[in-house]
């Protein structure tokens, strides 16, 4: 009867262990379970997190050739001039503002003129009046000691915010020789387009300038776009102008210098090729 007894207490005692046994796993596979169900939550968190973060800096995000091409070519903004886009009022920066001299001019340029022709200056580029004064001023100066020009050679010059800076503006003729010789609307691209793209905004302004040009009736309705590099044996404008102007309106690629009704000066010649 003890026997008997004693062996069903241990068999109770078995049950029992085992039972717990069997609990303590279930109880320690719970635990087990639940690192990869918060793991799971906090992954899931951290996406959602991450996907709020991207869409407020794709919201802000300025998306201009800079931010495309590396922080080299990232557009500054001007603090004192309008950065307007193409087709919205813009304002040309008139020569007095940046010129240490008054405007000089020897021969009058004929309007409308046929011809427009795009260059670079090669050196830096400059964002705004204030950064582009003494850019400009140094241009004049060259111009002035080097080639003796009564003023800066262009009669346009952009940054690459897009500003336009007046130099012998719409009325003076420019240092262009070959068939353009005085002939011709010479819009510089301040910096150096071989090493760096034309920015978005520089661009803007220029096609701006075109349309107020032709628009004002200082440049002919069906004016010819022109290469500085088409008329000289230079890299000007460099390879970034040229791939941006490529399918412009009005751009000239063959016999650009027939059927056009040209009319000069009839003296004097200012003229240095540059």
């Amino acid at each position: 009867m003890r026997i008997s007894e004693t062996v069903g207490g241990q068999d109770k005692h078995a049950e029992t262990a085992l039972a717990s046994a069997v609990e303590g796993q279930e109880h320690h596979g719970i635990r087990r379970r639940r690192p990869v169900w918060v793991a799971a939550v906090m992954l899931a968190a951290s996406v959602i997190i991450i996907l709020v973060i991207l869409a407020g800096v794709l919201y802000f995000a300025d998306f201009s050739p800079g931010a495309v091409y590396g922080s080299v070519d990232a557009v500054e903004v001007s603090e004192d001039v309008s950065q307007s886009k193409y087709c919205s009022e813009r304002h040309i920066v008139p020569h007095s503002s940046w010129s240490l001299r008054p405007q000089r001019q020897r021969l009058q340029l004929a309007h409308p003129t046929p011809y427009v022709v795009v260059k670079h200056t090669a050196g830096g580029r400059c964002f705004g009046l204030s950064d582009c004064t003494p850019v400009l001023q140094a241009i004049q100066e060259l111009h002035w000691q080097k080639y003796q020009q009564p003023e800066i050679s262009y009669n346009f010059l952009i940054d690459s915010s897009g500003n336009i800076y007046e130099g012998r503006g719409w009325n003076g003729t420019n240092t262009s020789k070959g068939f353009v010789l005085r002939c011709n609307v010479d819009v510089a691209l301040i910096g150096n387009y071989v090493e760096h793209n034309v920015t978005r905004q520089m661009s803007s302004a220029l096609r701006w300038l075109l349309d107020e040009g032709v628009r004002s009736g200082m440049l002919a309705p069906d004016y010819r776009l022109l290469a500085h590099n088409q008329v000289k044996n230079t890299l000007s404008p460099g390879r970034w102008a040229l791939m941006e102007i490529a399918d412009w309106p009005h751009r000239c690629r063959w016999n650009c210098d027939t059927g056009v009704l040209c009319i000069r000066p009839a003296d004097g010649d200012d003229s240095s090729g540059l």
